[in-house]
């Protein structure tokens, strides 16, 4: 009783010096216990909150608390009671009167500040009238009460205001920006900025999930601006691009190309940033919302030298083809994680970004760079890149597992956990698990025979593991069936010039997709031996090597029809400018704003999808056809081998090197030729449909037998025949009729229509009953069903 006496009146003193309690308190191990229990009602509940209120503020004013909006139960009980202990709002409930007393301490002195939520939002209703920026409140918020600006606004300020009245003040926010020529862009994150009043250095989200309200308030007020006739944003941008143009106009041709250049080399050649038309036009201009259709207008012909700065920009491109690809090895540094390669692949100038971000561990992460890096000196092509997202994949997913630091720490049990984790959790193809783990032993393999170091592998655990059979596993290319190309044949019309020239010679040859698309200008002529054909000359770069090292030549000729050598000769005649220009030799050549490009069989693909889509195209099972461009190579195989052409014809036909190759169109062949045969077999011989889905299980001998039987009449049931494996156990309990009508192994034909017959007519009686027995006992049948009355409506249905 001496010690708890002894320790009030030293907590005493300390009140009155408005210091903390921490000493006096450290004798106690439940202090908030003592405090609830003896100190409080010794002292008075009114004292106690009179020094922690003045002790809040003395902090305050210290800045030991540094702002009114960090004024909280945690900070204020750590300066109070123990600075070491962290006492969160649950730990003070169980005490309610110190909880009470604090809770009171806080909302008391932030209720006297100047800038409460009430204040704030009164602030803010003034700036919406007066159509101002929410900078002054919104500041005042995040010192005093939170630090989220946008959410404020969508939890609080819109509701108070109401969705129709902010819209509006968006709205004539927007149009006073452009009148005073602030506005650069129309995009979400500009007018967050606006409404926020902060500059491009301040990050703003623009998250559509986090604030629905505000970001469709703010989308309806974009939407609603550009339509506002001469304030919209196409008269906006004329109007300011318009004052650029004429500034451009007083220059002279050398003053226009050295401006041109320069911005060239600082804005994209230093940034290694690729160069278009519709790219330097937005640097030229300074106007970030510039889309292609606006100089396809009127308003290319405002600038006086457009000829020039097309030119201009040509020449860039042309340059930057070599420059970049001189500069990769400079990129590929290895304080940088993230690193842009470029390319020359035909006339087109490719890009991959290789991101190491995914591999932690520092030397894991040097072991991949530096094989990447000698892999790039050794074969600067697009080829070696192939394997490196593998790669990263790979390890990422086993420096996520397991403590793996480099590569010598991987083992077997690490490489059998990654094929089993990448097919059975991440469901990955056969094929790809095979890519990665090849990948991955390239790796290994490089680091074991490359030079020594401290950390080097000194065995390869990936070659351990054999995948075998893996390209009968892989997903088949479907042909294409009749009925399909049928209907695609309709529409060609609706295709471009080029898109359906390469269509046609697609369905002709059987090429693959880049042997078509970089086919030369003079890729065809008329046959001297056989003057009633033309000749088709075309690269196969798939097998270009093989072909060199047994000392074939590079190019392979096929037949063609006249009248396609006759279309290809006219679409070369038209482009035959672009050839000349540019030097290019490829048939498929295009200008655009991007520059001088050959399509790409993704977005020959999608147009032909398009048409697809357009007007519903199925295939036999009513699903709608998904078309790819080896699709076309396995129709035309398809098709000739159905057309009697022996393996050899096929070979040439295809460019095979190897007859085993061939071998596999004529496998796939068989199979589509059996499941045909089988299900026309039994619907001609027995009158009655059998699916293909019935026969999947059937060998060709159980099918054999399944004829058998069915001569035999040994699986003869009421309405059919059951075609229901062995595998597949027995039918188990059969209720009535309905069980072998509603079963999808049976096999039923126009011999047992009058065992339907008879089968609905009963089915209509049942229900009748059952309708008259339910309508009596005031039953709602259509809310509770009985497992008979749905099995017999389902067995009329059927029948």
């Amino acid at each position: 009783m001496s010690m708890t006496k002894t320790t009030i009146d030293e907590i005493r003193q300390c009140m009155e010096n408005l210091e903390s309690l921490e000493v006096p308190l450290n004798g106690f191990f439940h202090y908030l216990k003592f405090i609830e229990g003896n100190l409080i009602p010794a002292i008075g509940e009114e004292v106690f909150y009179n020094y922690l209120r003045n002790l809040a503020c003395k902090l305050l004013e210290e800045k030991r608390i540094p702002q009114l909006k960090n004024l909280t139960h945690l900070s204020l009980c750590k300066y109070a009671f123990k600075s070491s202990v962290v006492i969160k709002t649950y730990r003070l409930k169980p005490y309610p009167v110190i909880y009470g007393i604090v809770n009171k301490v806080i909302n008391d002195i932030k209720n006297q500040s100047d800038w409460t939520v009430e204040t704030i939002i009164d602030e803010s209703r003034l700036c919406i009238a007066e159509i101002r920026p929410l900078t002054v409140p919104l500041i005042k918020y995040k010192q005093n009460i939170n630090l989220h600006h946008l959410k404020f606004i969508e939890k609080t300020l819109i509701p108070l205001v109401g969705n129709h009245e902010f819209y509006l003040y968006i709205e004539k926010l927007i149009l006073r920006t452009m009148d005073e020529r602030k506005l650069n862009t129309f995009s979400h994150t500009e007018i967050f900025r606006l409404l926020l009043g902060v500059g491009n250095e301040e990050s703003v989200t623009k998250s559509k999930e986090r604030y629905p309200c505000l970001y469709s308030l703010t989308t309806r007020a974009i939407n609603s601006t550009l339509q506002k006739g001469t304030k919209g944003k196409t008269k906006f941008i004329l109007q300011f691009i318009h004052q650029k143009v004429e500034k451009l106009n007083v220059l002279t041709d050398l003053e226009l190309i050295d401006h041109c250049q320069w911005l060239i080399e600082v804005e994209f050649n230093q940034k290694r940033r690729r160069l278009n038309k519709l790219e330097f036009l937005r640097e030229l201009f300074s106007e970030a919302s510039l889309t292609r259709d606006f100089f396809k207008r009127k308003n290319n012909e405002l600038l006086k030298h457009h000829e020039l700065v097309r030119k201009i920009v040509d020449e860039g491109m042309l340059k930057q083809r070599t420059l970049f690809a001189e500069w990769n090895e400079e990129e590929m540094t290895f304080d940088k994680d993230s690193w842009v390669i470029y390319f020359i692949r035909g006339i087109s100038m490719l890009s991959i970004k290789i991101d190491f971000g995914a591999i932690k561990p520092k030397i894991l992460r040097k072991e991949v760079k530096q094989f990447i890096k000698q892999n790039y000196t050794a074969d600067n092509s697009y080829a070696s890149y192939k394997d490196f997202s593998n790669i990263i994949r790979g390890l990422s997913i086993l420096q996520e597992k397991f403590p793996i630091k480099k590569i010598s720490d991987v083992n077997n049990f690490h490489v059998g956990f990654l094929i089993q984790h990448m097919e059975y959790n991440m469901d990955f193809s056969v094929t790809t698990i095979k890519k990665t783990t090849t990948a991955l032993s390239k790796l290994t393999t490089y680091l074991i025979e490359g030079p020594e170091y401290k950390y080097q592998p000194k065995r390869n655990p990936f070659q351990s593991i054999t995948i075998y059979n893996a390209d009968a596993m892989s997903k088949r290319t479907l042909y294409i069936p009749d009925e399909v190309i049928k209907q695609i044949d309709l529409h060609l019309v609706e295709l471009s010039k080029n898109y359906r020239l390469m269509y046609k010679i697609f369905s002709y040859t059987g090429l693959r997709p880049k042997e078509v698309i970089q086919l030369e200008k003079d890729c065809s002529e008329i046959s001297k031996d056989y003057p009633m054909y033309a000749q088709l000359r075309y690269i196969p770069y798939k097998i270009l090597k093989a072909k060199r090292r047994l000392g074939l030549g590079d190019y392979n000729v096929l037949f063609i029809p006249i009248d396609l050598h006759l279309e290809i000769q006219k679409y070369a005649h038209e482009n035959q400018e672009v050839y000349q220009k540019y030097g290019i030799p490829y048939l498929f050549t295009r200008r655009s704003n991007h520059g001088v490009f050959i399509p790409k069989t993704r977005d020959f693909c999608l147009a032909i999808n398009k048409i697809i889509k357009k007007y519903q195209i199925c295939d036999s099972e009513c699903k709608i056809w998904n078309f790819t461009a080896k699709q076309m190579r396995k129709t035309v195989a398809v098709n000739l081998i159905e057309s009697k052409a022996t393996p050899q014809e096929v070979a040439n036909q295809l460019g095979h090197l190897s007859h085993r190759t061939t071998e596999k169109y004529y496998i796939e062949v068989k199979r589509k030729k059996l499941a045909e045969m089988n299900s026309e077999f039994f619907k001609n011989k027995f009158e009655m449909v059998v699916g293909e889905e019935n026969l999947k299980l059937y060998s060709e001998e159980e099918r054999r037998q399944l004829y058998v039987d069915f001569c035999l009449n040994q699986r003869e049931v009421e309405f059919g025949f059951c075609s229901k494996h062995y595998s597949e156990g027995d039918c188990g309990k059969r209720v009535g009729a309905s069980s072998c009508a509603i079963c999808p192994k049976l096999c039923t034909g126009r011999k047992y229509l009058d065992k339907w017959v008879s089968l609905r007519d009963s089915q209509v009686q049942v229900l009748d009953e059952l309708h008259r027995i339910y309508q009596e006992n005031s039953i709602c049948i259509w809310q509770t069903e009985s497992a008979e009355f749905g099995n017999e409506r389902y067995s009329r249905i059927c029948s």
